[in-house]
């Protein structure tokens, strides 16, 4: 049976009513803010665009649903509920719940870490709080904490979790870093909401049955002043202005928020609003406080420079709980940091394929010791898929956005084969994998994208160039043919395609290998800086003997140079599209952009294409930056038959001595390409009749 929908019940259910938790996160797809609002009469959450202040949708999740928190890249919303003992996700774009996650008795409230890699969930009915990895949304531990935990707040530095002990008139410190009890801070009688201070020295925490809120030191977790509020109001939500000037305090039994000023700790402005008013939340810049009002069915909104309600609107039934997500961040330049390349995960290994109609996911700084840093932003990545059959496709993006309308390759005769992609980094670092039939997948690593630091290298772009081909003549960078089992060393620097007055730490380079006497299969080729051992990855493969191109960043070896090793016989080709170097004039660093279908020729009953046909990036839906000067594509053919070269190159320019990719056997098949633009267009030339798809991961700009 449900408990009545009432803030102001004694008993452990009921409490639960009369709290607030407050969630600012970053949503970088949409200029739109919204509020996230839990019904706990009609399980539903209800999504309100602020500007409109009208609600866009409700959806539904669990039983009693109670509080809300929104991840720090604003791409989910967590909600807890309290009778299904469960968290539900929802995925802010599409607002469905994508995941439920089983916790602790009666799950209360949650707070996420300033990274997104955790959330800290309270369970009032067992008297612990779950801990969540955001990247696997599965439970990672558990902590004893008092009797009856109601709320949680993460200090911004990420380093403690602040539970206040509804039932034992205590708050828990959490150390994160250990989830181990830090401090136990005796308070006021019944508390429960608690906010934290901008600058993470104070915490205000309400003391629900003793009308007062306690104001404690960070530093030495003691009390250091008691506000009281009015006899009777029953203090039952909380929140603070982002510039931490003053704290908002809804009352459910005078049916008034008090607004107290943090310099003098005294209540400077009493509102009235709805009745049963519980949870508030403050958007970021300050200028408006949403109240949720569990009696009337609505929210009000209070306009913060007059002290007025100003609206007031209708959402599900008994809300209690808001959290707003901010307006976007403007794009973050970064710059490559190469590494010698090195594999990632090969689930091969642990006989762990991914299921057909599934995704995993993979935190890239915790995997194969290849020490890459949590402070990566995108990851330059060699994806392998090894189908036990048929493959309809594999999709990779960054975890915890909704999985895009792009495709990474497919392998529809369930061969293996490569692809090169650059993936943002997602919740916790981690990087998700989708395929549409049961496959292994191994990934490699050749570099990452990071703000720019010492260290870091920019892009500097070059028209498609033919540096290797060793079909042809004899020398460093044409013949002989790479023989099997044999390393070859080739001092790409004496290539007139890539400028000899720069120092250059790594390549843009596309490899192509043709089989050297018809029908010899290529296990792998591996390329990799010359000087350097041989890695264990692989860059392509050539299983069924035909014409293959895989894109890689290859960071340069001794004197420029870079090293290439083929398991079996083969021809090999490389063009060049750019190259990484020091910071200079005309140098572009990389934005990340969600992945987005740029171009699909079969749209309105397209028709395949031979020759050149000019393509208009910026003028897609997927809107890249104007700024743009050359875009991370992924190129997928879907030929009539042979398809001897596809190339992608600037728009007006003339059609370079270069390849993107080649289907000898007209195969589905798909490569990356770091493709130069100088009007925000991009011309492909098809050498005979094909469809085309293109996909956009990201691009280079000022």
């Amino acid at each position: 049976m449900k408990p009545a929908v009432n803030c102001n019940g004694r008993g452990v259910v009921s409490l639960l009513l009369g709290l607030v938790a407050i969630a600012f996160a970053a949503t970088p797809a949409s200029a739109t803010q919204y509020a996230y609002i839990t019904n706990t009469g009609s399980n539903t959450a209800s999504v309100m665009d602020t500007a409109t202040r009208v609600v866009i949708t409700t959806v539904p999740v669990g039983e009693f649903p109670t509080a809300v928190a929104i991840t720090p890249d604003g791409k989910a919303a967590y909600v807890t509920n309290f009778l299904s003992n469960t968290v539900s996700v929802i995925d802010v774009a599409s607002n469905l719940v994508v995941n439920t996650i089983p916790v602790g008795a009666n799950p209360q409230d949650l707070a996420i870490t300033p990274d997104g890699a955790f959330a800290y969930v309270t369970n009032n009915g067992s008297n612990s709080v779950s801990v969540i990895d955001t990247a696997s949304n599965a439970v990672a531990t558990t902590i004893g904490v008092g009797v009856n935990p109601a709320l949680v707040a993460i200090t911004p530095d990420g380093a403690h979790a602040y539970v206040t002990n509804f039932g034992s008139d205590t708050i828990s410190v959490i150390a994160t870093a250990t989830n181990t009890i830090a401090a136990t801070i005796p308070v006021g009688s019944q508390p429960q909401c608690l906010v934290i201070t901008p600058d993470g020295k104070f915490v205000y925490a309400e003391n629900r049955l003793s009308n007062t809120i306690s104001v404690i030191a960070t530093q030495s977790n003691t009390v250091v002043a008691t506000i009281p509020v009015p006899a009777g109001s029953y203090p039952n939500g909380m929140a603070i202005t982002p510039n931490g000037a003053f704290v908002y305090v809804s009352e459910y039994g005078t049916a008034t928020v008090s607004v107290i000023d943090t310099a003098s700790n005294t209540i400077v402005h009493t509102i009235a609003v709805g009745s049963g008013p519980c949870g508030i939340a403050i958007t970021p810049d300050g200028a408006f406080a949403y109240v949720a009002n569990s009696g009337s069915n609505t929210v009000a909104i209070i306009d913060t420079a007059s002290y007025n309600v100003v609206a007031t609107v209708t959402v599900g039934t008994a809300p209690v709980w808001i959290a707003i997500t901010p307006p976007p961040q403007p794009p973050q330049p970064l710059q490559l940091i190469p590494v010698t390349p090195c594999r990632l995960v090969d689930t091969r290994l642990s006989r762990n394929p991914i299921q057909g109609g599934a995704w995993r996911d993979f935190v890239v700084p915790l995997l194969g010791g290849c020490n890459i840093p949590t402070t990566a932003k995108a990851y330059s990545l060699n994806v392998t898929a090894v189908p036990h059959g048929y493959l309809g496709f594999l999709t990779i993006w960054p975890t915890g956005q909704p999985r895009p309308l792009a495709s990474t390759m497919n392998s529809p005769d369930g061969r293996y084969k490569a692809n090169a992609a650059i993936v943002p980094a997602g919740r916790s670092g981690a990087v998700s994998v989708f395929v549409t039939q049961t496959t292994d997948v191994v990934l490699d690593i050749d570099g990452y994208f990071a703000p720019p630091p010492s260290g870091t290298y920019q892009f500097r772009k070059l028209t498609p160039c033919r540096v290797i081909d060793t079909r042809f003549g004899s020398g460093h960078l044409k013949g002989p043919y790479l023989h099997a089992g044999a390393k070859r060393d080739f001092p790409v620097r004496e290539s007139s395609c890539i400028p000899a007055d720069v120092e250059i730490a790594a390549y843009s380079m596309n490899f192509t290998v043709v089989p050297h006497a018809a029908g010899h299969p290529l296990i792998y080729l591996t390329v990799w800086p010359q000087g350097g051992s041989q890695p264990y990855v692989s860059t392509l493969n050539n299983p069924t003997a035909t014409v293959v191109a895989n894109a890689a960043i290859v960071p340069a070896g001794q004197n420029g140079g870079i090293s290439a090793f083929a398991y079996n016989d083969t021809e090999l080709i490389v063009d060049i599209s750019g190259y990484f170097a020091a910071a200079t004039e005309g140098s572009l660093s990389y934005y990340t952009t969600t992945p987005c279908r740029v171009y699909d020729s079969r749209n309105n009953n397209g028709s395949p294409f031979q020759g050149t046909r000019p393509i208009n990036v910026a003028g897609s839906a997927c809107a890249p930056s104007a700024d743009a000067q050359a875009y991370v594509l992924n190129a997928t053919v879907v030929p009539n038959g042979f398809l001897d070269y596809l190339t992608l190159f600037p728009d007006g320019d003339q059609l370079p001595f270069a390849s993107t990719l080649n289907a000898y056997d007209a195969q589905i098949t798909s490569n990356m390409a770091i493709v130069p633009t100088t009007n925000g267009s991009i011309d492909a030339y098809a050498s005979q009749l094909t469809q085309l798809i293109l996909d956009i991961a990201g691009y280079f700009a000022p």
